[in-house]
């Protein structure tokens, strides 16, 4: 064989295991390298940091602003607390924090009494002829926000239960009192001879005679319930420094929602 042969055939051989090579290396980059694919994993992981990102932002504003809130409320705590004024004897103030309500309890001879309070603001139906007054002005949109300011009225709900000794029999009356008002005055009285939710499974209790609606009662009557409240000791002043006490419970309150919705996204 020539050596011109040998040449020739050694270059092809080169040839051949050149494309074979390259070939490879094709295979081999198509198959760890797919640009398409780690594209599709690095937009997914942005978008989660980024939303995670966005998130922590928006918690760390909430956070700031209830922190400030918090700091606000407490420099006028001092200030609500001391707006109570008078006190609640001869009730002793039962105060649950969490709750809305205060209770007042007393002992008067063989009964136990107890006051439930909770503090309503309301806003009285405006007077029919105020506002014929106003459309004749021509100012009633601008009056009106005024008097929505200034009209808002503070009601005190009362819940006073007597009993003697047991939880039932017991008397019952539904009152208010509205602040800077004179007279406590007397919703509805029930005579409970038990409590009627206490009834078996599916069974329908017969619908229990309470007593009469108080205002259909003769007006000595009702003047004699009023004189009974107030000779146990539940009087306008009671009722005033009920709303202040409830007013100032408000304000702890609203501190303590305050600190739990910053520890809720705080840990």
């Amino acid at each position: 064989m020539s050596a011109r042969t040998l040449v020739l055939r050694a270059s092809s051989w080169a040839a051949r295991s050149s494309a074979w090579l390259g070939r490879a290396t094709d295979v081999h980059h198509q198959r760890f390298y797919r640009p398409a694919l780690l594209a599709s994993s690095t937009r997914s992981l942005y978008q989660r940091a980024t939303y995670a990102t966005k998130r922590s932002v928006a918690d760390e504003l909430l956070l700031t602003a209830l922190k400030g809130e918090v700091d606000y409320e407490l420099r006028d705590e001092a200030h609500k607390q001391g707006n109570i004024k008078g006190s609640a004897r001869p009730f002793e103030v039962t105060d649950n924090p969490g709750t809305e309500e205060i209770i007042l309890r007393r002992t008067y001879g063989n009964e136990e009494i107890a006051v439930t309070c909770i503090l309503e603001s309301q806003q009285p139906e405006e007077d029919e002829d105020l506002g014929e007054a106003h459309d004749e002005e021509g100012d009633e949109e601008e009056e009106n926000d005024e008097a929505s300011e200034n009209r808002d009225v503070e009601v005190l709900h009362l819940n006073v239960t007597i009993t003697k000794g047991e939880r039932y029999p017991a008397l019952e009356f539904e009152c208010s009192f509205v602040s800077g008002g004179e007279e406590i005055e007397i919703e509805s009285i029930a005579y409970l001879h038990s409590d009627s939710s206490q009834g078996k499974d599916d069974e329908i209790e017969p619908q229990e005679y309470t007593g009469p609606g108080f205002h259909s009662m003769q007006p000595n009557l009702q003047e004699s319930f009023h004189k009974l409240l107030q000779a146990r000791g539940l009087t306008s002043k009671v009722a005033t420094y009920a709303i202040e006490y409830l007013k100032a419970k408000e304000h702890r309150e609203y501190i303590r929602w305050l600190h739990n919705v910053e520890t809720f996204f705080s840990s």
